[in-house]
């Protein structure tokens, strides 16, 4: 499956965008502007398929639209400058560092630009019992500004909370790092603290952005597959909100449920996210009707293609029905084993999503800027949410953990983040999305609509009880978790 890159795959256009302006920059976009780089950065480079395709759902919104924090905590003999010390050894090393996202002339692509120094920041002064929610905040209002005219794409935060305890951030925006890849940087860093770091155990996809899998052949076929499951997609919901007024709400998910929903097995092993989002389709047939609802979720392109340790942007969108069980009544593993089935053909037929949505709007079946209409609900499936469980090193007496996963995710608040019916939103209303935390796992789902996402979670912790409590028994109607 890796052939040439298809024929053609530059990008087109964008329709009304003029001038250069970096992705997410607070404040006014760059001013007088040229094809010239400015000083210290490089030439346009351009930007991989992956990153075109998935851009214009993302450029519209607000300064932190695309933005993403993940955090490690630190503690022990923790020697600050040393950890400095190993960010920069990493920043060096990986070219996607120190990437922007830049659209000139209506086309996106990147400049390489100066390193940002770390961060810091010290909380040490509060009360302990308040120290890590700061934390959390100060992290999060990062992710939410996005980045100054002047900054790349990611950048690191070092937070002192006590002088055997420090937090190391890294926001980067999701065309520059994936999720997956925020990980492997954080983990880089604490190999370089241990003098174990070695650049060339790293991919970069800043060094393949003309990598395209699939040959001219494999995508027309595949067109022609997507073309008839978009003819066969049920409409978008008659009653889909016309704005966004999107609040944020969680679900602590008890580590026997997880551990239950994840046991399911099959060919894509166990994974509890896919049971959530069996669970979730399973719920929509109840607010929907009976037809097969689509989800959206992602695909990490690097299992798919076997594409190593690559750090960079290597996950796709997808889409994916959930059809329903031959059975009147049937159980949490045979919902699930519907979900199974129909993520494996929307794998087995990958299409860039860019090119989805093209297909989708020269169809007439989607049209701008609601491409995301007839999959508004987006599950982000993952292998297994990252454990937290502590990485002693003992040459250095320190310990290193995740930090607060499931606080840092959700992009709303409880009374919700109000943005107008103009916006170029691409219509997704639910985002689920999954975070360790103390032992369990936390559903984190930002939904359109405050009622919404009281039904929502009032239904999927009826299901998930269910399903958690006996796996083979029928689960409860769908109508009946409205």
């Amino acid at each position: 499956m890796t052939g040439e890159p298809q024929a053609g795959m530059t990008a087109e256009p964008q329709v009304g965008v003029t001038r250069e302006a970096q992705v997410g920059v607070t404040g006014e976009a760059q001013a007088g502007v040229t094809g010239e780089p400015p000083p210290g950065e490089s030439a346009l480079l351009p930007a991989s398929f992956l990153q075109r395709g998935l851009w214009p759902r993302l450029r519209g919104g607000a300064p932190g639209t695309g933005y993403t924090v993940r955090a490690v905590r630190f503690t022990g003999d923790v020697v600050a400058d040393r950890l400095r010390e190993a960010v920069r050894s990493v920043q060096a090393e990986l070219p996607s560092l120190g990437m922007r996202l830049v659209e000139q002339d209506g086309r996106l692509g990147l400049r390489r630009c100066a390193i940002a120094p770390c961060a810091d920041h010290d909380l040490g002064a509060l009360e302990p019992a308040a120290r890590d929610a700061a934390c959390v905040a100060l992290l999060r209002a990062d992710r939410d500004r996005g980045s100054r005219a002047d900054e790349p794409g990611t950048r690191f935060s070092l937070i002192r909370l006590a002088d055997d305890e420090w937090v190391l951030g890294l926001v980067a925006h999701e065309l520059i790092l994936d999720d997956r890849s925020l990980y492997l940087v954080l983990g880089a860093v604490l190999q370089a603290y241990q003098d174990r770091f070695r650049g060339t155990g790293y991919k970069d996809a800043a060094d393949m952005l003309d990598y395209h899998p699939l040959t001219d052949t494999a995508i027309a076929a595949r067109r022609t597959w997507w073309t008839k499951w978009l003819a066969e997609c049920p409409d978008a919901p008659a009653n889909a909100p016309a704005r966004r007024d999107v609040s944020t709400v969680r679900l602590e998910i008890a580590g026997p449920q997880w551990r239950t929903l994840a046991s399911s097995g099959g060919a894509l092993r166990d994974n509890g996210s896919l049971g959530v989002a069996a669970l979730v389709a399973w719920w929509l047939r109840g607010v929907r009707g009976p037809a097969a609802p689509a989800l959206a979720t992602v695909l990490d392109l690097r299992d798919y293609f076997d594409l190593g340790r690559v750090v960079g942007p290597l996950t796709d969108r997808t889409v994916f029905r959930v059809e329903p069980p031959a059975e009147a009544a049937p159980s949490y593993r045979a919902v699930y084993r519907r979900a199974q089935a129909g993520i494996l053909k929307a794998a087995t037929h990958y299409l860039p999503y860019g090119d989805l949505v093209e297909l989708g709007v020269a169809s007439g079946r989607i049209s701008r800027p609601r491409t995301a209409a007839l999959w508004d609900v987006d599950v982000h499936l993952c292998a297994d949410p990252p454990s937290s469980g502590r990485s002693r090193g003992t040459e250095n007496g320190i310990e290193a953990e995740l930090f607060c996963e499931a606080e840092l995710l959700g992009t709303g608040t409880s009374t919700g983040t109000s943005a107008g019916p103009d916006q170029d939103w691409d219509g997704t209303n639910v985002d689920v999305r999954l975070g360790e935390r103390h032992g369990g796992v936390t559903l984190v789902a930002d939904v359109n609509q405050g009622p919404a996402a009281d039904r929502l979670m009032d239904g999927l912790a009826a299901l998930i009880a269910a399903a958690a409590a006996d796996p083979e028994a029928p689960l409860p109607r769908p109508e009946a978790t409205k």
